[in-house]
């Protein structure tokens, strides 16, 4: 069989001729259009092609000139197949395209059939004879009258399906359903060529029309039929149906018909369901058919078509109505959702601008930088045209502006209310914020008071004033204003008050840690007053024990000095200068052993002073430290320099003298630790006018180095106990002491220091009144007659030096080694019927101490006096702390004067035996 390719634009024309020849067996091929077919032509080289002539894209006139451009498929048999072009026509065009085979849609199968054979040359050509001329006239004849007909018939038929296009055209640019339904029944009446026509339809399954319009019915009885039933009568069944119906001779039985009371009287009628795929809404009714006694088949079927078309619009009307409110509400919605959106926006930007501001006032801890952040943060980003924040005085019933904004500055001068400004209340109508409530003023203009038509004349209309409150307490109010009156909406009220209530909960956070502050820093103090005082206690609590030992050494060299000044007279005037720089040093560490109670306990007045001369103490001073200042530095190669400039004639000052050599060289030493690498040592002494209104003259004492120097802190430090810059090497206590000397001599010291470049201590001292002279204790002084003396201590070495002292002075002295042996030794002496004169005991001694001692001696001889000896006599004196059945006490170490002063003074007031027995 041949491959043949069918080539038409409509899918129903392929289908045919598809089936039709595949029952022959050919092989069958597709296309759409010419240019689809030319090259399928070519791929796959088909026998015959049958085409179309009028297709899109590529025609068949234009497909045949190239396929015979083509040399491969040139000679490819070829059918026409138009139904588009008059028979002579198409032969005319098929023979310029070389196509000689021609059907005329629609055609017979027979016709194709034979065609497609002649044109494979399977069928052989037979000649059909030509009719006679008179069966053309009659056949032609016929066939005019036929065609006449039918043309009336389409005629008609196009008029009235054009109306009928006409009418749905304009029914369905319809929204409303009632005007739907009177147009509907005056086009329909028309269209069918009805007397009258009604059109009756419910939106719901209820049973009564709601729609019911007429045409063709004067008004009258239009108005006396009413809204008819849809479920009663004919038309009632026809929609129970679900069809349509066409009556005639009504006359005859027109009540079994149960039409409408006052229905207007008709010979025949047709009805029509409007209907949609969905449900029946009702029905059109036609009365009387103009020009004939009964309605065609033809009215039935275009009111058919009419109704279904109605039922359609009427069911999208109702949908458009239903989707209008929809959308309508949807709108509403969206514009509900979209309000609540922007109003959810705000808020969040509210709350995230209220985060933004706690977090920053969280960091800052003082007033007037929480206040400036609140400010600026609601002009920057609320935004105000004017903002500041006012403190309450509930006392004064005032506001006290305390800070303004920056970009307000200019409305706050306008106000007179700058920063220090003051607002009354009670003429301002801000009692109730002050009361804990907010304030909001629409219009400034509309309120009496002065301070809200003060910002009315600035042009501020719309105010909030928000109270600042911490636990239950106004203590201040922000106010906020714009220019726009009713500007402030009720989220930004809210939001205001919100803020407040974090401010005043910052400002009184702020207020708490200042106080909390101020407390810990009180605290501070008082701890490190306690622990310096602890530490203080317990560095006496050592030096009691350190004193004692130092006392108990330095007792011996103190007597042996003193013996050898006074009993030694062929001595050198070098040994006798030597003996006296001794001396003074064994009073200097004495004083400074005394001094050490200072640190635990307050210092007692002096029980000695008197004139001292500065430009002594200096000399003094310079030899003591000599090994400190010159020999030391020189072993490692330093060389320092020593410079006095001691002015003549300076007034004496009233004071210690051990004090101040010991201050002067605790000041030497710290400048020689000053000057590691060398330098010079300056020492100075001169008489100014105090700046005094007195003009009292004064005594001026200067140290200065070139070494180091200190810095600011350093120096404001260098005077507080156990602060040292020297690491291990210092204590911390040196300029500690020296300041100690100065403020218990009444004088005042400066300090002058920079860094690299060197530190100058001057001390001033008030000099001493003219009228005060220098006083020395005057020894009682007795016939010397030789006393039988027993002394009691635990360190054999003064034992010795004592016993030598006095045994020199032609006194019988008993040595005992200890409290226990001391005890003994008077027993045994008292047993032995042997009195001793006097009694001298060391008060610290193991075992047995010196009040034990002094009670048994008194047991046992209470006229026997008793003189106790102890590194801290001088305290226990001055404090009233003598121990029960001592006579007197004496201080080591112990001076040889003072000695024979005790021992004559308690000799006069007892009664003791002068000798053994």
């Amino acid at each position: 069989m041949a491959k043949i390719l069918i080539v038409d634009d409509y899918a129903a024309n392929r289908e045919f001729l598809v089936t039709l020849l595949a029952y022959k067996g050919h092989d069958l091929l597709e296309a759409n259009d010419g240019a689809e077919a030319l090259a399928r032509a070519r791929s796959t080289l088909p026998d015959l092609i049958i085409t179309d002539i009028l297709m899109p894209t590529m025609d068949g006139y234009e497909f045949i000139r190239q396929l015979r451009m083509d040399s491969a498929i040139a000679n490819t048999a070829v059918i026409f197949c138009t139904a588009d072009y008059h028979e002579r026509e198409a032969h005319r065009l098929a023979k310029s395209c070389g196509v000689t085979n021609l059907l005329i849609k629609p055609c017979e199968p027979e016709l194709v059939l034979h065609a497609v054979d002649a044109a494979l040359g399977l069928a052989t050509e037979t000649l059909i004879p030509a009719p006679p001329e008179e069966f053309d006239r009659d056949h032609l004849r016929l066939l005019t009258n036929k065609l006449s007909q039918k043309t009336a018939e389409l005629q008609t038929v196009n008029q009235r399906l054009a109306a009928l296009i006409d009418i749905s055209l304009q029914l369905a640019s319809e929204s409303d359903p009632q005007h739907l339904f009177e147009k509907v029944c005056h086009s329909a009446r028309a269209l069918i060529g009805a007397r009258y026509c009604t059109v009756a339809a419910n939106d719901d399954a209820g049973e009564i029309a709601e729609h019911f319009f007429t045409s063709g019915i004067d008004a009258g009885t239009a108005l006396s039929v009413g809204k008819p039933s849809l479920r009663q009568g004919v038309l009632g069944r026809m929609l129970a149906e679900g069809g349509s119906c066409r009556l005639r001779d009504l006359e005859k039985d027109a009540h079994s018909l149960a039409l409408p009371t006052h229905f207007p009287p008709a010979r025949c009628l047709l009805g029509a369901p409007i209907s949609s795929l969905k449900r029946t809404y009702g029905w059109l009714c036609f009365g009387d058919k103009l020009g004939s006694d009964e309605f065609s088949e033809e009215d039935e079927r275009l009111a058919t078509i009419l109704g279904a078309q109605v039922g359609r619009m009427y069911e999208n009307v109702t949908l458009y109505a239903k989707a209008q409110s929809y959308a309508a509400d949807l709108e509403q919605e969206a514009r509900k959702r979209k309000q609540t959106q922007e109003s959810l926006q705000a808020q969040l930007g509210r709350l995230d601008l209220l985060h933004d501001i706690t977090r920053a006032i969280g960091e800052r801890q003082d007033l007037l930088s929480i206040f400036q952040v609140v400010i600026r943060s609601l002009e920057d980003n609320l935004p105000v045209e004017f903002g500041c924040i006012c403190l309450y005085e509930p006392i004064e019933q005032v506001l006290t502006v305390t800070s303004v904004g920056a970009r307000s500055g200019a409305l706050a001068r306008e106000l007179a209310l700058t920063a220090g400004a003051r607002v009354p209340i009670n003429q301002n109508g801000l009692s109730l914020c002050v009361q804990g409530q907010l304030i909001y003023e629409s219009n400034t203009e509309r309120v009496p008071f002065e301070f809200p038509q003060r910002l009315a004349h600035a042009g501020l209309r719309a105010l909030v004033v928000a109270p600042l409150q911490a636990e239950s307490t106004v203590f201040g109010v922000l106010i906020a204003a714009r220019k726009q009156p009713e500007s402030f909406s009720s989220g930004d009220c809210e939001f205001l008050r919100q803020l407040s209530k974090h401010v005043a909960l910052a400002a009184h956070q702020a207020q708490l840690y200042v106080a909390l502050q101020g407390a810990y820093e009180d605290l501070r103090q008082s701890q490190q007053a306690v622990m310096q005082q602890e530490r203080l206690r317990a560095l006496g609590q050592m030096a009691s024990g350190v004193a004692h030992d130092i006392n108990n050494a330095i007792s011996p060299v103190a007597l042996y000095t003193e013996s050898l000044l006074e009993l030694e007279t062929n001595l050198s005037d070098r040994a006798r200068q030597y003996l006296g720089t001794i001396r003074r040093a064994i009073e200097d560490v004495a004083q400074t052993v005394s001094r050490m109670r200072e640190f635990y306990r307050p210092r007692e007045p002096e029980l000695l002073s008197g004139r001292i001369d500065l430009n002594q103490i200096v000399e003094q001073a310079v030899e003591f430290t000599r090994v400190r200042w010159k020999d030391v530095p020189q072993e490692r190669g330093i060389v320092i320099d020593l410079y006095k400039e001691l002015t003549a004639n300076l007034p004496d000052i009233v004071g210690t003298e051990s004090e101040i050599r010991d201050a002067l060289t605790n000041l030497i030493f710290n400048a020689v630790d000053a000057m590691p690498d060398g330098g010079k040592l300056m020492l100075r002494t001169h008489a100014t006018a105090d700046r005094t209104e007195h003009f009292a003259e004064t005594a001026q004492l200067e140290v200065s180095d070139t070494g180091i120097g200190m810095d600011e802190v350093t120096r404001r430090r260098c005077l507080e106990p156990f602060f040292t810059t020297k690491g291990e090497r210092g204590t911390g206590l040196g300029l500690a002491m020296v300041y100690g000397m100065v403020e218990r001599h009444g004088a005042e010291i400066e300090i002058e220091s920079t860094a690299g470049v060197g530190t100058t201590v001057r001390i001033i001292f008030s000099a001493a009144p003219a009228t005060l002279s220098a006083t020395t204790p005057q020894a009682l002084q007795m016939p010397i007659r030789p006393l039988p003396i027993l002394i009691v201590d635990d360190d054999p070495v003064i034992l010795e030096s004592m016993r030598s002292t006095l045994e020199s002075d032609g006194h019988i002295v008993t040595a005992a080694d200890g409290g226990k042996a001391g005890i003994d030794a008077f027993i045994s002496a008292q047993e032995r019927n042997q009195q001793f004169a006097v009694v001298i005991t060391d008060l610290g001694m193991p075992y047995v101490d010196g009040r034990k001692v002094a009670a048994t001696v008194k047991a046992s001889s209470p006229a026997t006096p008793v003189i106790l000896f102890t590194g801290w006599g001088q305290h226990l004196t001055t404090d009233n702390e003598i121990p029960a059945h001592v006579d007197r006490v004496l201080n080591k170490p112990p001076k040889l004067a003072e000695l024979r002063s005790a021992i004559a003074e308690v000799m006069m007031k007892g009664t003791a035996p002068s000798s053994m027995a």
